[in-house]
């Protein structure tokens, strides 16, 4: 019951707990396929320092036992957390691409490379941390204008 492949860091927050319940079973990565539903999303939290919250929505063809599964997942492996924490390294490690852009073209040049960027990532994965935090801050007019900062 408690045998799931994953990665070392997971496994180790795994530890040799067993699942009380149907909505507590982790997800098996070979078995249970939401990859192509649209359930990671992101919103920005805080304007100094930006900080992004990763959250669950969950996808309105999933029934509440596999809501429930997902949820408890993600609180399980602390996945918000290492998605947040992952995020802000990306954007750190973008921040001058995004200051030149924006002297260039203003917000909308930001918006547009940040927009072409989750594209690209969300193309390969629906639900991946890094095409999610792109989309966020995209859709973010006060980021894009350079109101909040990292």
């Amino acid at each position: 019951m408690n045998l799931v492949p994953a990665c070392a860091d997971c496994n180790h927050a795994k530890g040799d707990a067993l699942p009380t319940s149907l909505e507590t079973t982790p997800l098996h990565p070979y078995l249970d396929r939401i990859d192509d539903d649209h359930w990671l999303d992101a919103r920005i939290v805080g304007d100094s320092p930006l900080w992004l919250d990763f959250f669950v929505s969950p996808s309105p063809s999933w029934d509440q036992v596999l809501t429930d599964r997902v949820q408890c997942h993600f609180g399980l492996f602390g996945l918000s957390s290492l998605f947040a924490i992952q995020a802000n390294r990306t954007l750190s490690g973008i921040l001058s691409l995004l200051t030149a852009l924006r002297h260039i073209g203003g917000a909308q040049e930001v918006r547009n490379y940040l927009a072409d960027e989750a594209a690209t990532r969300l193309a390969d994965r629906p639900n991946g941390w890094e095409g999610v935090t792109y989309r966020t801050l995209a859709s973010s007019d006060n980021f894009c204008n350079g109101d909040v900062t990292p």
